[in-house]
């Protein structure tokens, strides 16, 4: 069982080791143990940035996010690096995770789908969401030799799909559309790092009246695309950082719009301060590098919040 106290919130990144802080908006406490223990009778939504941490300690390991609904059906929203497989494995493990009921891969550069080339083998895979263009990385033929391998289904979500996971849980796909795919394939011979991140699977998981936004590696262009079309419908409450946390994302008017009450760097190293400076002006934030393995729990009002270390130091990188 989730351990949940009451203490007036107070909205900082540097507390005492241990410390509790519960409002309102939820729970917020360092708890190493919690943020990997799942109560399957709770009937909450769980969250986790799972924190890559390379072998070497220096190498950028990429993303991977673990969804488990209320009725125990599990996402995996991308993978990391191809070397952080067995930890993802190890991870969903320590879980008691056998089943992935959706693999998503946000696009296909190795930082997003790497992991998968273990999950793909020591997993049941329920089905697999991706975008569908071509790409020829070698990393990206053998994730999708093992797909086939395994005879998986595989979807391809675009824009305007609303899937419903389950009662009070949906999962809205917000970009791209298979029109603007087509559009690039026409001016395009080959896909540069940059359309590959700007044609990423940008989601919306809601559960009751708790959101989520996962928008993938987009670039600034998008996040002005996305904010002139949805409007206010784009506010979330908890917001992963785009591009993990890079300059070339996380446009004020992308934060403004969204306007996160949480926002996760799910990375190992963070690329920016002025980015996480941005996310501060707004709301909370929390990077793997320095909070570790990271756990939302919501009951469809208010977003608990387990990190696995504290953060007492200054950023300065």
């Amino acid at each position: 069982m989730y351990v949940r106290k009451s203490i007036l919130i107070g909205v900082l990144l540097i507390l005492l080791l241990g410390c509790t802080e519960q409002s309102d908006s939820g729970t917020r406490e360092v708890d190493a143990e919690a943020v990997f223990a799942s109560d399957e009778e709770s009937g909450d939504l769980e969250v986790r940035f799972f924190h890559l941490d390379p072998p070497d300690g220096t190498e950028k390991t990429g993303i991977s996010s673990l969804i488990i609904t209320p009725k125990g059906k599990t996402l995996l929203i991308d993978a990391g690096i191809p070397a952080v497989g067995p930890l993802v494995d190890e991870y969903l493990n320590d879980l008691d995770v056998e089943t992935i009921d959706y693999a998503i891969a946000s696009h296909p550069h190795q930082d997003h789908i790497g992991g998968y080339l273990t999950l793909l083998e020591t997993k049941e895979i329920g089905q697999v969401l991706e975008t569908d263009f071509p790409y020829d990385s070698d990393v990206y033929l053998q994730y999708q030799e093992l797909i086939s391998n395994n005879n998986i289904d595989v979807t391809y979500p675009e824009k305007g799909d609303v899937i419903e996971i389950e009662k009070d849980l949906t999962l809205e796909v917000l970009s791209p559309d298979q029109n603007t795919i087509e559009n690039y394939l026409d001016i395009f011979d080959d896909f540069s790092a940059g359309v590959v991140n700007d044609l990423s699977l940008v989601l919306k998981l809601t559960y009751k009246d708790r959101s989520f936004l996962f928008p993938g590696d987009i670039y600034k262009g998008v996040e002005s695309q996305l904010v002139d079309t949805f409007g206010d419908d784009l506010a979330a409450d908890v917001l992963v950082a785009p591009h993990h946390g890079q300059h070339t994302s996380s446009s004020e008017k992308f934060i403004d719009a969204v306007n996160p009450e949480i926002s996760v760097i799910p990375i190992n190293l963070l690329y920016s301060k002025p980015t996480y400076d941005d996310y501060l002006e707004f709301s909370e934030v929390y990077v793997s590098q320095f909070h570790g393995n990271v756990l939302l729990v919501s009951d469809g009002k208010k977003i608990d919040i387990y990190t696995e270390m504290e953060h007492a130091e200054e950023v300065s990188n």
